[in-house]
């Protein structure tokens, strides 16, 4: 009887071991699992958050790419919404009313281009662009601007009247500086003209051909520049829209000292 029952509780027992050990049988599996799935999760974290840069990177890249295209360079401009690129064939030598002698059509021809260079930049341009400007008088919040495109012109009218003093005499009343060969005017848009040329840095290629005319008096045949060729250009008319919309006139209402007044 005692054996029996011995033998019962054994049995009993080496069921019970057994059933634990299979009990531990899926929780191994379960751990190996668990650990297999942690680490896929880690790999997808990192997967995901090298994705995020690597997105973030070329969204700066891409913007910054198309602020350089779009107007020149990554600076933010009140513009913005005025630049529109087209393709434009530009021939230096084609005419044109701006290049010629000095004449009433061609000195109208400047003076339009230069027609609305003071412009209104609203405070939160202002802001936008990291820089200060003077106030206008008026109330209205905005700030005195200018384009720099105009700028440039206006300092090649300048130039251009310097070189013909006879048909501008007013330039003759230019304040030259002892010991200097250009006024400080005309040097200092010679200097701003060649910041902008070497900023700008246009890659657009020349080419040469050989002239139809026979050789000169000197018996020489030269060769000749293609001054023709295609470029990608703002839409100029659609700029000077803007800009003469953003325009106001320099008066005391404008543009005033708190102290000492109207300038001109």
């Amino acid at each position: 009887m005692y054996s029996q029952e011995y033998e019962k509780l054994h049995n009993a027992a080496d069921e019970s071991q057994e059933t634990l050990l299979e009990s531990n049988i899926p929780i191994e599996k379960l751990h190996k699992c668990f650990s297999l799935r942690k680490a896929l999760a880690i790999h997808a974290c990192v997967l995901s958050f090298y994705t995020v840069l690597a997105l973030l990177a070329w969204r700066l890249s891409m913007q910054s790419f198309c602020a350089s295209t779009k107007y020149g360079n990554g600076t933010y401009t009140p513009a913005t919404k005025a630049i529109e690129n087209k393709l434009v064939t530009i021939d230096i030598d084609s005419p044109n009313p701006y290049h010629g002698n000095p004449n009433t059509e061609l000195d109208q021809a400047w003076d339009d281009l230069l027609h609305g260079y003071n412009i209104r930049i609203p405070e939160h341009a202002l802001h936008s662009m990291g820089r200060k400007s003077i106030p206008l008088a008026d109330g209205s919040g905005d700030s005195w601007g200018i384009l720099a495109a105009t700028h440039n012109l206006h300092c090649l009218r300048e130039i251009r009247h310097y070189l013909a003093p006879d048909f501008y005499p007013n330039n003759r009343a230019y304040s030259m500086k002892e010991g200097m060969v250009y006024e400080p005017h005309i040097d200092h848009c010679l200097e701003s003209l060649r910041q902008y040329v070497m900023c700008k840095a246009d890659a657009t290629i020349l080419t040469w051909y050989w002239p139809d005319e026979p050789p000169r008096e000197s018996g020489k045949y030269y060769p000749q520049t293609d001054y023709r060729f295609q470029q990608q250009c703002v839409n100029w008319e659609k700029l000077r829209a803007w800009e003469v919309s953003n325009s106001f006139q320099l008066s005391p209402e404008t543009i005033f000292h708190p102290i000492y007044g109207y300038p001109w």
